[in-house]
């Protein structure tokens, strides 16, 4: 289902290039970013402990 729709909205995206490669350069960042912050709260519990 969810993949479904993702290949749906790639294929629409990839007319447009640069769209794709800004979209996923925000996903991607936001991955990290939000890794990071992840990996902060859980080194802040980790040392309350």
């Amino acid at each position: 289902m969810k993949l479904s729709l993702l290949y749906r909205l790639h294929v629409s995206l990839m007319k447009d290039h640069e769209n794709v490669y800004q979209i996923l350069l925000l996903l991607f960042n936001s991955h990290l970013f939000f890794n990071r912050i992840l990996y902060y709260n859980q080194s802040k519990f980790l040392i309350k402990q």
